[in-house]
C-alpha cells in the first residue's frame, strides 16, 4: 500500500487547539453585542382650552316664561283734521313737530265767501217765509169759499198742496242757512286735545273744499305696541300682562308697558295673533313708528335654577349637559322646567347646582372624559 503525501506540514495538537481557540475568541469579538429594549414614551394628555363664551355658568335668580315678540309703536290718540267748509285758508299757526294744547288755534279760514253765502242763503229763506205766509192766508180764505160752496173740493185741495210745497221749500231752505252759519263758526280750525303737529297739507292762500285734509295730530304721551306672536301662544295670552322692550336707538334700556287688547282672529295664512299692549311715554321719548323687540311674559317670576338653551344637550338617552368638574368635561344629565322662549332660558329641575359651570352646545369636539382648562387657569 503506498503511503499518503501531501503538501502540507503536520501541527502538533496542542498547535492546533491554540489555533480553535483564538478563531472562536475572534469571533465572538466580532459579534455585536445586544442591547436591552427601551421603553416607549407616553404621549401627552389632549387638553381643550376654552374661552370665556364658551362656558355658561348655572345661576339662581328670578324667572318667568316668556314669548319673544316683535311690532311697531302708534300713537295711542290720533286724529286727521279735515276742512269742513269750502273756503280759502287764511293763515296756519304750526308746523309739524310742534307741540300744541287743547283748543289752540291751529289754522283760520277767510270766511268773506261764506259770508257772502249766508247773506244769500237768508235772503232766499225770507222770500220762501214770505211765500209760505201768502199760500196759509190763501188757504184760509179758500176754506171759507169752499165751505160757502163758492169752491171746489178739487180746487181747495190744489190749494193745500201748494202750501205743503211751499213749507217744504222753507224747511230746505232753513238747512241751508244753519249750514252757511255752521261754516262761519268754524272760522278757526283747533286742537281737539294736547299733543304734536304731525302733518301738514295746506298753506295760507289755498282754497280747499270739504273733507280735504288740513293738518295730522298725535299725542304721544301713551303709544301703543302693536305685535303679532305665534296662534300656539293664544291660551297663554292675558289682557294685563307685561310686556318689556328695547328700541333701536336706545341701547339695552327696557321700556315696559301692559296688554290692553287681544284680536280675537288670527291673520289668514301666517297663522299669527295680533296683540295691543299700552306704552307710557311722558317724556315723548319714543316715536310713533318705532320698530322693537322684546318679550311678553306669560307667567309671575319665581326663583329657580336657570341656565342658557345654548347649554343643553340632547341625544336618545335624555337632555344632558357637559359640566367642568376638577379639570375634566363630564356628562351629567338633567330634568328640564319651564322654558322661556323670550330670553333663551330654561329652568333646571335636578342635576344641577347653582355656580356650576357647564360647556355650551356648540363645542361639539370636546368629549366627556375630555381634559378642558377654564379661562385664567
Amino acid at each position: 500500500m503506498a503511503a499518503r503525501s501531501d503538501n502540507f506540514p503536520r501541527l502538533p495538537r496542542v498547535a492546533l487547539l491554540a489555533l480553535a481557540g483564538a478563531i472562536y475568541c475572534g469571533a465572538l469579538q466580532a459579534a455585536p453585542v445586544a442591547t436591552p429594549a427601551a421603553a416607549p414614551v407616553a404621549a401627552p394628555k389632549r387638553v381643550a382650552e376654552l374661552l370665556a363664551n364658551d362656558i355658561a355658568v348655572v345661576e339662581s335668580s328670578r324667572f318667568s316664561q316668556s314669548v319673544a315678540l316683535t311690532g311697531t309703536l302708534q300713537p295711542w290718540q290720533q286724529t286727521q283734521l279735515s276742512a269742513e267748509v269750502e273756503a280759502a285758508v287764511e293763515d296756519v299757526f304750526v308746523r309739524p313737530g310742534e307741540a300744541v294744547k287743547k283748543g289752540q288755534p291751529l289754522l283760520r279760514f277767510d270766511l268773506r265767501d261764506v259770508k257772502a253765502r249766508l247773506a244769500a242763503q237768508q235772503a232766499q229763506l225770507d222770500a220762501t217765509k214770505a211765500q209760505l205766509d201768502l199760500a196759509r192766508k190763501n188757504l184760509l180764505r179758500n176754506k171759507d169759499l169752499l165751505q160757502q160752496n163758492f169752491i171746489s173740493q178739487t180746487s181747495f185741495e190744489s190749494i193745500e198742496n201748494q202750501l205743503q210745497v211751499n213749507e217744504a221749500s222753507y224747511r230746505a231752505q232753513a238747512a241751508q242757512v244753519d249750514i252757511a252759519r255752521k261754516a262761519l263758526a268754524v272760522a278757526e280750525v283747533r286742537a281737539p286735545f294736547a299733543g304734536m303737529v304731525a302733518e301738514r297739507s295746506v298753506n295760507p292762500g289755498q282754497r280747499v273744499g270739504m273733507n280735504v285734509k288740513l293738518l295730522g295730530l298725535v299725542d304721544l304721551s301713551e303709544l301703543e305696541l302693536e305685535a303679532n306672536l305665534p296662534l300656539a301662544q293664544a291660551a297663554q295670552m292675558r289682557v294685563g300682562q307685561p310686556v318689556t322692550f328695547t328700541v333701536e336707538g336706545f341701547g339695552t334700556r327696557n321700556f315696559e308697558g301692559k296688554v290692553v287688547r287681544i284680536n280675537p282672529v288670527a291673520q289668514t295664512g301666517s297663522r299669527m295673533l295680533t296683540l295691543y299692549a299700552r306704552i307710557p311715554n311722558p317724556d315723548n321719548e319714543l316715536r310713533g313708528g318705532m320698530f322693537v323687540q322684546g318679550q311678553l311674559w306669560l307667567t309671575q317670576p319665581q326663583t329657580a335654577l336657570v341656565l342658557p338653551l345654548s347649554a343643553v344637550r340632547r341625544d336618545e338617552a335624555g337632555d344632558h349637559v357637559l359640566l367642568v368638574k376638577n379639570g375634566t368635561a363630564e356628562r351629567r344629565n338633567i330634568k328640564l322646567g319651564a322654558v322661556d322662549q323670550g330670553t333663551h332660558r330654561v329652568a333646571i329641575t335636578a342635576g344641577l347646582q347653582a355656580g356650576d359651570k357647564v360647556l355650551l352646545a356648540k363645542l361639539r369636539d370636546i368629549k366627556p372624559g375630555m381634559a378642558v382648562k377654564l379661562p385664567g387657569q
